[in-house]
């Protein structure tokens, strides 16, 4: 059990650095369909670089 619980917590550590770089990246760029712009959340606005 000591075991899964490690296994767990190194996968959850890396999942939530990746989700974190994909979100800041989709952030910064614009959609590739003129006719798709999802609709970003409030706090994702920190994320954005300021030109």
């Amino acid at each position: 059990m000591k075991m899964m619980t490690k296994i767990v917590t190194i996968l959850g550590g890396a999942l939530a650095s990746l989700v974190l770089f994909v979100g800041t990246n989709s952030v910064n760029s614009p959609c590739v369909l003129f006719l798709h712009q999802p609709i970003v959340p409030e706090k994702m606005n920190k994320f954005k670089k300021q030109f």
